[in-house]
């Protein structure tokens, strides 16, 4: 699952974000990646991950969560860590945030 925050914490109908996501990951056995905006994002696969994000001046939010998840999967292919991917993915997205529409330039 690959989710922001207000979403993850709307569809568990909860309020913290790591209890949410032990209680679903117990029931699916699945990553749950929740961005976390500037503030960068949350991983949980029966352990807790955390990378800060970067703090650039927002145009656009489009395409940010498509981006950040394809960077995520990409990473992880490649053999990179949790957290290497979690750093590339909060990047990528910092980048596209910054752009008008959904198009890099």
């Amino acid at each position: 699952m690959h989710i922001s925050k207000s979403e993850f914490l709307q569809y568990t109908h909860s309020l913290d974000l790591q209890t949410a996501a032990m209680t679903l990951y117990q029931k699916t056995h699945h990553m749950i990646i929740v961005t976390l905006g500037e503030k960068g994002c949350y991983v949980y696969n029966g352990k807790h991950h955390y990378a800060k994000g970067e703090k650039v001046q927002v145009v656009d939010t489009i395409g940010a969560g498509d981006s950040h998840a394809g960077a995520m999967i990409a990473s992880l292919s490649q053999g990179k860590t949790i957290e290497e991917a979690m750093i590339i993915a909060n990047h990528i997205a910092s980048l596209v945030v910054q752009q008008k529409g959904a198009k890099m330039k």
